[in-house]
């Protein structure tokens, strides 16, 4: 599993905001992602994906034939998750 986790965040790298508030991505990220122009930030938890925009859209636009299992599969721990934690106050 541990292996499966690094290749999986190979491409993960920290990035920092510079005296400007600007984050400098590296030229190998935006070469990996196929960007060039256009940039689409997407927030998931607490990672911050880039995607090039027209990839982002095609990816979009294409909705998995097994969505509906999928989507019962993450609602369903999601649930489960819930019940397990503690009463907020």
């Amino acid at each position: 599993q541990r292996d499966a986790l690094r290749y999986f965040y190979r491409g993960a790298t920290e990035l920092f905001v510079d005296s400007a508030d600007r984050l400098n991505i590296p030229g190998s990220l935006l070469e990996y992602g196929g960007i060039e122009k256009d940039v689409i930030l997407f927030a998931y938890i607490n990672f911050i994906e880039l995607w090039s925009k027209a990839e982002y859209e095609k990816y979009i636009s294409a909705e998995p034939e097994n969505f509906s299992e999928l989507i019962q599969d993450v609602m369903a721990k999601r649930s489960t998750d819930q019940g397990n934690r503690p009463p907020s106050h």
